[in-house]
């Protein structure tokens, strides 16, 4: 695509559907984890989320008196939307598009449009209404290699949120901001204005931001690390809506600087 980009691209061996960013390769470097059999959708790659992001409780979704029940894919929650498994067409060159339904509960759409900047990777997401006025959420989860091969060490992480959601024992946030804490990390973090976060490997690097407040930050595997530029934290569809009407989308911006170390 360019000097710093040689591909971004879907690997026709994997089995999942979707706008999904498999290879991502720096000067030759691939720096996402790979499918490889027996992994699953949520695993690899870089898959935006919509209509809402991380677990809604129970898959339950709470808007204006009534409830909604929706797939529980991983009990007792319902993880990362639908955009992972849901069956985008492509409307521009760079451009998908997802019909949310027939399970959710409104008529609506996801685009997801693909840029490259220079050496700067532009990810959007817009949710829009058909009909009628409905939550949403949106973001992405990459699942970026803790060390690129021929490298030493692990992945630096840096970042500097002003707060931590805290976690309740069924995994979802309390409502409560904490401050940050040490990791190993799979919490939610927001910022006091927009978020950034910065990868460094010896032989590259990858700083992310977003025009949204917060990120998930999943640093528990052996092998991946996940920045997760998020709308809202997750169950936010229910405890801290933002509401999508046929006039009023839902927008949602992340740009990775790839650089070298």
């Amino acid at each position: 695509m360019n000097e710093h980009f040689r591909s971004i691209q879907r690997d026709s061996a994997s089995p999942w559907p979707g706008p999904r960013g498999e290879k991502i390769q720096f000067r030759g470097q691939e720096i996402l984890r790979q499918w490889i059999p027996g992994r699953r959708g949520f695993q690899y790659g870089v898959f935006p989320m919509v209509p809402w992001v991380g677990r809604m409780g129970g898959g339950l979704l709470y808007w204006r008196g009534r409830v909604h029940q929706l797939p529980v894919n991983r009990p007792p929650h319902a993880l990362h939307g639908c955009a992972c498994f849901g069956p985008w067409t492509r409307s521009e060159a760079n451009e998908f598009t997802l019909e949310l339904g027939p399970w959710w509960p409104w008529e609506a759409r996801a685009v997801q449009r693909i840029g490259v900047e220079g050496s700067c990777l532009v990810l959007s997401l817009e949710i829009i209404s058909n009909s009628g006025e409905f939550p949403a959420q949106a973001g992405w989860h990459p699942w970026f290699l803790r060390r690129l091969e021929g490298d030493s060490r692990d992945v630096l992480l840096g970042t500097h949120p002003q707060w931590q959601e805290e976690l309740g024992g069924n995994e979802l946030p309390t409502g409560r901001r904490v401050e940050p804490q040490p990791g190993p990390w799979d919490n939610c973090f927001g910022y006091a204005h927009q978020m950034e976060a910065e990868l460094r490997w010896e032989s590259a690097s990858v700083r992310i931001d977003s025009d949204r407040r917060w990120s998930t930050l999943f640093t528990v595997p052996e092998d991946a690390v996940c920045v997760e530029p998020l709308s809202g934290p997750p169950n936010g569809i229910n405890t801290m809506p933002e509401a999508v009407a046929p006039d009023r989308p839902l927008t949602i911006t992340t740009t990775w600087h790839l650089g070298d170390q």
